[in-house]
């Protein structure tokens, strides 16, 4: 409910809604990423789910993407143990490998080891969102010109937080709960950080953070 009144306040004063500077700083984002003829990533990302009781697990990834121009794109990550799992023995006692890729003999996904060839790059990395913390449809796609992106992102509105020092950072409200922030180096114009905030239906909430460390992108 409290995310609902924020975002009727916000569409009343016209903060949120139809911010054009944020949206210029969204598609000069993704101009960026489309120029780009190579790069390479890595990062962590760290999910905290919040029950209703106020119990928490969480829920560790580590990830690299690689690209280069009409040639390959290749996208990993690692689901980490979580503590709890480890002491009951659960399906997540060892970490678990995922992968999506694309070559010159096609697009591929494996998850549990067990391989999968897809005709479109979106349907692979679409398959892939939940399980990766939604991170399969951020920089892969944004690095990949067949998959269309707006400036919007999908988001239903966005507003600039922050733009002081080396960092811009949007806002975005999402459908069904979410809210997000993406940090934006104004050097580079690519992302540094990612912030995801959501109320589930059932009460839980969850609490994401993904570093992103740039190694190449040229």
């Amino acid at each position: 409910m409290r995310i609902i009144l924020v975002f009727i306040l916000s569409f009343l004063s016209g903060a949120v809604f139809a911010n054009a500077e944020a949206e210029a700083h969204l598609s000069k984002m993704l101009e960026k990423y489309n120029s780009l003829s190579v790069y390479e990533d890595n990062g962590t990302s760290r999910t905290k789910f919040i029950r209703p009781d106020g119990s928490s697990f969480i829920d560790d990834l580590k990830f690299t993407t690689s690209f280069i121009e009409n040639e390959s794109l290749y996208f990993k990550w690692v689901e980490q143990p979580n503590e709890l799992l480890k002491r009951i023995g659960g399906k997540l006692a060892e970490p678990k490998t995922y992968i999506v890729w694309k070559n010159k003999s096609g697009i591929f996904s494996e998850f549990n080891n067990e391989e999968e060839q897809y005709t479109k790059l979106s349907t692979a990395l679409s398959s892939a969102t939940g399980i990766s913390s939604s991170l399969a449809w951020m920089t892969p796609r944004y690095l990949s010109p067949e998959i269309p992106c707006k400036p919007s992102l999908g988001a239903e509105a966005s507003e600039i937080v922050s733009s002081d020092g080396d960092t811009i950072i949007i806002k975005q409200i999402h459908s069904r709960g979410g809210i997000s922030k993406l940090y934006i180096d104004k050097a580079t114009y690519l992302i540094s950080k990612y912030e995801m905030f959501r109320e589930l239906y059932n009460g839980s909430k969850t609490e994401q953070v993904a570093v992103f460390n740039i190694v190449e992108a040229k």
